[in-house]
């Protein structure tokens, strides 16, 4: 990376310095923590916490390409959700990883559709004030074939970006 170029300059630092980084460090943690019998409220929610961003940065690096090829290739702001949706589907480990993520979002795998990441973090703060010890199901490893095949995909692209792989 030159002096000109930072991380968030366009999608190929984004995804190198960023993205990668973010799923290294979750990688990282989960192998750590593989050997614990189990783990504390706070060691989940740092695993939660560096779970989201892996999948979170791994997301973002598609709105980074969109901004950067949407002029060359005559695409404007309102064909963004069109235009990410084709790329996605194009490739089933993305399109999988941003129903995960989104699924994550609306906590919809806890069979709790009505509501919002917001709601069950109120109602964790809730519970937390009548018990000493909470509960939590989050539990990655269910998620973690979603996760690396994404990883996977974008480990690869970075070796040889060609921005045909992602054009729709």
């Amino acid at each position: 990376m030159s002096l000109l170029n930072g991380p968030l300059d366009n999608h190929e630092n984004y995804l190198n310095y960023i993205t990668l980084e973010n799923c290294f460090d979750y990688f990282g943690l989960v192998e750590s923590q593989r050997k614990q019998k189990s783990l504390d409220l706070a060691e989940n929610y740092h695993r939660l916490r560096l779970f989201l961003n892996a999948m979170e940065s791994m997301n973002i690096v598609l709105d980074y390409f969109f901004h950067e090829q949407k002029e060359q290739q005559g695409w404007n702001d309102s064909q963004r959700d069109l235009i990410l949706d084709r790329i996605k589907r194009k490739h089933p480990a993305l399109y999988d990883l941003d129903k995960l993520l989104n699924t994550y979002k609306r906590v919809e795998h806890r069979d709790m559709k009505a509501l919002v990441a917001t709601d069950l973090q109120e109602t964790v703060v809730s519970i937390c004030a009548i018990k000493q010890k909470i509960e939590i199901d989050f539990n990655s490893t269910k998620d973690e074939r979603i996760i690396s095949e994404a990883f996977d995909f974008w480990f690869e692209y970075n070796k040889d970006p060609d921005i045909n792989t992602l054009l729709p």
